[in-house]
């Protein structure tokens, strides 16, 4: 037996969890027999293209994000952080996902302005070179 991405794994109970659901509802919502959710979320079974693609219609995600986490299509290297990310800011209502990009704006302005900072400072106090040298 294949084995399920502990990323795709979390994802899933994360997503049962937040639901409220057991195995047998989310089987009834995914439209697949219980046994088959039961055995990814039990025995972290590795999960068919299929599935993978009724489980993201269901739960209302991006179903090459689904397949991605379930490693059945690569992911980029920032991928796997990128769309952690993407899946904790969904469950922010919109208002509170543009106070953060409020904030991330914010950090990015400060951290600008203390490179430049940092920049000057450094041209400064650098040795003037030496015309006789």
């Amino acid at each position: 037996m294949k084995i399920a991405p502990e990323l795709f794994l979390n994802w899933l109970k994360s997503e049962m969890n937040d639901r409220n659901l057991g195995i047998r509802d989310t089987a009834r919502l995914v439209g697949v027999s219980h046994p088959t959710i039961s055995e990814i979320v039990t025995n972290g079974k590795m999960p068919s293209y299929d599935v993978c693609i009724a489980l993201a219609t269901a739960f209302q995600k991006p179903h090459i994000w689904v397949l991605r986490l379930a490693s059945l299509l690569p992911m980029a290297e920032d991928d796997a952080e990128w769309e952690i990310w993407k899946a904790k800011l969904a469950k922010f209502s919109p208002e509170n996902r543009q106070r953060f990009l409020r904030l991330m704006e914010t950090e990015l302005q400060y951290q600008e302005e203390q490179t430049q900072r940092t920049a000057t400072q450094k041209r400064k106090t650098a040795p003037l070179p030496n015309p006789g040298g």
